[in-house]
């Protein structure tokens, strides 16, 4: 669904930007045509013993934001990157929330601790922390990918927060 301009099926969650970026198939480093169906690109043509198939799939840093019906997220966002979701640990983090005036994550979410609207957030890739990731960040706030967390000892995590 992501590389398709949506977060996930229905209409609970959407991306801030809703402009889906183009997937290609390429043959032998040529473009072709393909067709989607169940969620396969298939490609009709004469297959030739070493034909190469690329798939570019873009990957661009995307906020979500969650439909009114969904309560407890109502004004938050969360940051996507593909079909990863990330999350703001404590331990990244700790230093924008001391100087925040808090104590703990969960304390600094009530207070509105909040994603800059101009935020960018790039991605990293991080060879020793957690066994290699690309983490996101946009110079202020730090976040890893949502299937890491709560590997680095004590501390909250939060996937959505306001901006």
């Amino acid at each position: 669904m992501w590389a398709q301009g949506k977060p996930v099926p229905g209409d609970l969650y959407s991306y801030v930007d809703s402009s889906a970026q183009e997937i290609t198939v390429s043959v032998n480093g040529e473009k072709v045509a393909y067709d989607v169906v169940d969620g396969y690109a298939c490609i009709e043509r004469k297959w030739n013993d070493g034909d190469v198939v690329e798939i570019n799939l873009p990957m661009p840093v995307r906020e979500i934001v969650a439909s009114d019906k969904v309560e407890a997220d109502r004004g938050l966002v969360a940051i996507e990157r593909g079909p990863i979701v990330y999350c703001f640990e404590e331990v990244d983090n700790g230093k924008v929330i001391k100087a925040a005036g808090h104590d703990s994550l969960e304390d600094a979410k009530k207070a509105e601790i909040l994603i800059s609207k101009t935020a960018e957030f790039a991605p990293s890739y991080e060879a020793g922390l957690l066994g290699g990731v690309v983490t996101l960040s946009d110079g202020t706030l730090k976040a890893v990918p949502y299937c890491v967390w709560d590997n680095r000892g004590d501390g909250q995590m939060s996937v959505w927060l306001k901006k």
